[in-house]
């Protein structure tokens, strides 16, 4: 391992501005969630990584923010898995995707509450991460909508999220 190991729930601001790729360990001994900075960027791939970047709210204003569960060569998982951490005013907020258990709790209404805006301000959340990583131009910049146009059965997220 190189660099520190933090819990990836305990990251905070300036671990993604000291460190923008936060890498799984994958060490059950230490924990599941235990997470190291990567400092040699870009990456041949996201996949199982971390990536701390300034993301546009559809107002056009900026928020630092962390995405994982970004595959750098398939554009098709960045509409259903991408995870988005968003930091503000000392705190952050995960956004629940809509086959997340917690959707009604930490969904896109949530999220626009939190940052203390109207729905319509916040969404669509534009990113580009290719700075960070090698792959498909496609997979690496997306827009997170409020609802996604086409979902997917749990059977079908599973799937994607093995391939």
């Amino acid at each position: 391992m190189k660099g520190p190991v933090k819990r990836a729930e305990d990251l905070r601001a300036s671990d993604v501005e000291a460190f923008p790729i936060w890498e799984f360990v994958n060490n059950d001994e230490i924990g599941e969630t235990v997470v190291h900075p990567v400092k040699t960027i870009p990456v041949q791939n996201l996949r199982g990584r971390l990536v701390g970047l300034r993301v546009c709210l559809a107002c056009g204003e900026t928020i630092l923010a962390q995405l994982g569960n970004i595959d750098s060569n398939n554009p098709k998982s960045k509409k259903h898995l991408v995870q988005l951490i968003v930091f503000h005013t000392g705190e952050k907020f995960i956004l629940a995707r809509y086959h997340d258990f917690d959707w009604n709790r930490q969904g896109p209404q949530a999220l626009a509450e939190f940052l203390d805006k109207r729905i319509e301000d916040v969404f669509p959340i534009s990113y580009d991460v290719s700075q960070f990583s090698t792959g498909d131009p496609s997979a690496l910049a997306g827009r997170i909508e409020a609802e996604p146009k086409e979902k997917l059965t749990r059977v079908e997220i599973i799937a994607l999220a093995l391939r």
